[in-house]
Formats: C-alpha cells, structure tokens, sequence
C-alpha cells in the first residue's frame, strides 16, 4: 500500500468521526469502476491533476 493511500486511510477515518463523511458516501464510492490499469503507471499508481484533492468546504 502506498504512502498516499494510508494517509488518504486514516484521514477518511478521522474525517468520519467527525461527521464529515458518512456511510452512504463511503458506499457509493465503493460502487464506482476500478481505473482501469493501463491508465497508471508500472506500480499500478494513477497521477491525478492538480487540485484533485480540493476540500469544499460549504454552510
């Protein structure tokens, strides 16, 4: 597992706990196509463009 991926781990965790996710949006990601594996590199890892990981942050 790769550095990013735990992070991305426990930072869904604690973000959970905190109420800014919740289960019906775990579930429908977990729904969505796996990329395929031609899109990544030799390891299997994906670059994503910048700002992909933008938190909005709304009231």
């Amino acid at each position: 597992m790769s550095v990013q991926t735990t992070r991305a781990l426990l930072c869904l965790g604690k973000w959970s706990l905190m109420g800014f996710v919740h289960n019906n949006d775990i579930k429908k990601i977990a729904k969505l196509p796996e990329v395929p594996e031609e899109d990544g590199d030799s390891e299997g890892e994906v670059d994503m463009p910048d700002g992909w990981d933008t938190i909005m942050w709304t009231t």
